[in-house]
């Protein structure tokens, strides 16, 4: 990056990101879309942009989301160590809760940690994860909630584990 310009990321799909300060104070910021970017304030946090919408994840520091188009003055919301902020297709209501960081970074140890998580939940990650089109003869199951650590190193088994527990 030009060391008099912001460090920018365009981003589709899901990122871990752990942003050092600069000593030229450069910003970084992360594009979802052309409505919000996240922008750091010295931090570690996780970004999933994908069709079905927005997620940032805090883990530590600071970040501020900033929200253009939201409303006639746009809007701006500060994260803080644990905060989830997630968004349908537009980044104009949110839903904003308190997580465990590590439940929504697992998969960069190659695993999927589940709190009660859906088997409809568990079906939109894999296809949006692995890019696998998935198909539950039993609809009755996809309300059912599992609890759990998964290892992701191998999606067949994966797979096969999910299938042996519903």
């Amino acid at each position: 990056w030009n060391s008099n310009q912001p460090r920018e990321v365009w981003l589709t799909g899901e990122a871990y990101f752990s942003v050092v300060h600069t000593q030229t104070n450069q910003r970084f910021q992360v594009h979802t879309s052309d409505d919000f970017n996240v922008e750091v304030l010295g931090t570690q946090f996780n970004v999933v942009s994908r069709a079905s919408g927005t997620q940032v994840v805090l883990a530590s520091g600071k970040v501020r989301l900033n929200m253009p188009n939201a409303g006639r003055t746009g809007k701006q919301v500060v994260m803080s160590p644990g905060d989830l902020i997630q968004f349908a297709e537009e980044p104009t209501a949110f839903l904003h809760k308190k997580v465990d960081p590590a439940m929504y970074t697992a998969w960069k140890n190659k695993q999927l940690i589940l709190d009660h998580t859906s088997l409809r939940q568990i079906v939109s990650m894999l296809e949006d994860t692995y890019g696998l089109q998935v198909e539950v003869a039993d609809t009755s199951l996809l309300s059912r909630q599992i609890s759990g650590m998964l290892s992701t190193e191998r999606t067949d088994l994966l797979i096969n584990g999910l299938a042996s527990v519903y």
